[in-house]
């Protein structure tokens, strides 16, 4: 804090004690959760610093697990990520996808003609999943591995929920994006890398690990025997966490590349 030697915070003030600039003073709050930053008005006299809120900072990261299973492998690995994001102070929600009866895109273009964040199926959760993603900051999407690839439902959301968004102006652009995925012995590279399309495709903002995003297990709860498969994963929340961090943190003083219109270039024309 510079001159000061002393703060006390009483009543949604901060009173400061000892040597005072009269100039600007930036203060973060780093002893709890979630990050804060105010401006200041200084006062003369008793030397009491009045500081007025700018904007509590509330991060949140939605987790997908394409599991059929609401607690096996792929939760296990997800909740992993999130034990690391939590202890940042970041929220966190899981939404399982595997349980949900989604079909594959139609092909319709309907969200292209109607441009209203949408699929034109309306009767199953991906419409309103894709509003929580545009509200949030971060998203992981952890699957099970089937045949080496996606599981069914979990790819059905994916390829319609993405196609919506890049087609309605690229609504996850410069989100923090990372994937996951639970295998038995083989399989898991494969998964991975098609989920890492999605994120790629979008402009998103990709944290890594120390190894490829992948664990191991049959049982649920297996993947917990894995140390390497879950200290990737708890590597993987805290490179998240940091990311999401001094995105938000520095994205005022550079702000994002401007956005520009794709070019498409098809093989046939």
């Amino acid at each position: 804090m510079g001159g000061f030697t002393r703060f006390l915070k009483k009543g949604g003030q901060y009173n400061f004690s000892g040597i005072m600039a009269a100039r600007k003073v930036s203060v973060r709050e780093q002893d709890i959760p979630g990050l804060f930053s105010f401006e200041n008005e200084l006062f003369y006299g008793n030397f009491i610093l009045s500081l007025t809120t700018e904007r509590r900072i509330v991060l949140k990261v939605l987790g997908f697990n394409g599991s059929a299973k609401k607690k096996g492998n792929t939760a296990g690995c997800l909740n992993t990520v999130f034990g690391e994001l939590e202890k940042a102070g970041i929220e966190t929600e899981m939404i399982h996808v595997g349980k949900e009866k989604i079909r594959g895109c139609i092909a319709c273009f309907g969200c292209v003609k109607n441009q209203d964040q949408a699929c034109t199926i309306t009767d199953d959760p991906v419409n309103e999943w894709i509003q929580k993603i545009i509200q949030a900051d971060g998203i992981l999407i952890g699957s099970p591995v089937y045949f080496s690839g996606v599981a069914g439902t979990m790819k059905s959301f994916l390829d319609r929920a993405f196609f919506v968004s890049s087609v309605n102006g690229q609504l996850f652009r410069h989100k923090v994006g990372a994937a996951v995925a639970a295998v038995r012995r083989s399989g898991g590279l494969p998964t991975v890398d098609t989920l890492n399309h999605y994120i790629n495709y979008s402009e998103m903002i990709m944290p890594s690990s120390n190894y490829w995003n992948v664990a191991h297990g049959l049982n649920p709860g297996e993947m917990e025997q894995d140390g390497e498969g879950k200290q990737i994963m708890e590597i993987l929340g805290r490179n998240m966490a940091w990311i999401m961090k001094v995105i938000e943190h520095g994205k005022e003083q550079f702000p994002a590349p401007e956005q520009v219109a794709k070019t498409m270039t098809n093989f046939i024309r």
